[in-house]
C-alpha cells in the first residue's frame, strides 16, 4: 500500500438488516512502508488507519479475529448497530479513540456488546 488515507478501514462490513451476521477468522494487519496519503479532513493530523473491523447486523457477532499491527486503528471495531457482539479475537495495540464504539446508523446509534 503506498500513501494510504487515514480513513482505511480493514474490513468493513455494516450488514444492519442481516440476521445472525457473522465477521469471523480474519488477520487484519495495520502495517505498510512509505508516507501517509493526505487527507484534508483530519485536522487532528493523526497517523493511523479508519476502523479495525466495522460490523453490524441483528445479532451480530465479532469472533476469532486477529487484529493489530504496528499502526493504530482509530477504533479496532465499531457499529452501527446495537449490541454487536465481540468475542474470542485477539488484538494487538489499542485504539486511538478507543478499542470498542457505536457510531451512527440507519437506526440510531450502535453499541458493542464484548461477550
Amino acid at each position: 500500500m503506498d500513501r494510504p488515507n487515514v480513513e482505511t478501514y480493514a474490513l468493513s462490513l455494516p450488514d444492519n438488516f442481516r440476521t445472525n451476521f457473522r465477521i469471523t477468522n480474519n488477520y487484519l494487519r495495520s502495517d505498510f512502508t512509505g508516507d501517509w496519503g493526505i487527507n484534508p479532513w483530519n485536522a487532528a493530523g493523526e497517523k493511523r488507519f479508519g476502523y479495525g473491523i466495522e460490523g453490524g447486523g441483528v445479532n451480530g457477532l465479532v469472533q476469532g479475529n486477529i487484529v493489530g499491527g504496528p499502526n493504530s486503528f482509530c477504533n479496532l471495531v465499531t457499529s452501527p448497530m446495537a449490541n454487536l457482539s465481540v468475542d474470542g479475537n485477539e488484538f494487538y495495540g489499542k485504539g486511538i479513540w478507543g478499542d470498542f464504539a457505536g457510531e451512527p446508523g440507519q437506526l440510531g446509534f450502535g453499541s458493542i456488546k464484548l461477550a
